[in-house]
């Protein structure tokens, strides 16, 4: 069987002797695809955790960080990464939900864009992470807390003033943002920003009740003004 044949098995099989087969493999590819199966027993994402065989070998452990069904323990493991290709291992324990929350408020203290974009995306990050998260210099990683649907509405109605029109598109496309701060996007000046808030299912809701409302206040108005003329 050729290496991509044996890529493909290592991602999606759920034979139990062939995982741990490829997981030896001598192609990181191959090994790789067993470290990122969520079919893959823990035993063997123990040991590819622990891979240091070669120059590559830390995107093995990339892929086990990434895995959520990678234990607790094994992850705490990872996280005290100091080899070749640590800051990828950390991005994928940023992405990762079961990452423990003390490992991701340490990884979101430091300056590493990439690493704390992930931790802003990460649905189990605390509203502490999250709201020192959207303080952070680069406005990628702030747009990630705008597009987090755990985000707290404080952030987001913070985050829909941004003076970046991508973290103010994230705010507007977001179910979790206030309808206050919806209203606020439908007039900003940005095309993009009132694009995603177009297709934001609570906008749509919003608006149609908002436009209900005007159209009653309307007709009220018009009944009373024919009133006032008898």
């Amino acid at each position: 069987m050729n290496k991509f044949k044996r890529i493909d098995q290592a991602r999606s099989s759920q034979n139990l002797r062939v995982l741990d087969r490829l997981s030896r493999d001598p192609e990181w590819e191959v090994r790789a695809g067993v470290a990122r199966n969520p079919n893959t027993p823990v035993e063997i994402l123990n040991k590819l955790s622990r891979e240091m065989a070669e120059d590559e070998s830390w995107r093995v452990r990339m892929e086990v960080a990434g895995n959520p069904g990678t234990p607790i323990d094994t992850l705490v493991f990872l996280s005290k990464e100091t080899l070749s290709g640590r800051g990828y291992v950390y991005a994928n324990l940023g992405k990762n939900p079961n990452t423990p929350l003390d490992i991701l408020d340490r990884f979101s203290r430091g300056d590493d864009s990439h690493t704390c974009g992930c931790i802003a995306s990460n649905p189990s990050a605390s509203p502490d992470i999250l709201d020192r998260l959207s303080r952070y210099d680069n406005f990628t990683v702030r747009e990630k807390v705008a597009k987090n649907h755990q985000a707290p509405l404080d952030i987001l109605d913070r985050l829909g003033q941004d003076n970046n029109s991508s973290v103010r598109s994230g705010v507007a496309g977001n179910p979790s943002t206030s309808a206050e701060t919806l209203v606020m996007l439908s007039k900003d000046e940005d095309g993009y920003v009132r694009e995603d808030l177009d297709k934001n299912p609570k906008w749509r809701a919003t608006w149609g009740k908002k436009h209900l409302v005007d159209v009653m206040l309307y007709a009220e108005r018009w009944l009373l003004r024919s009133v006032l003329d008898k």
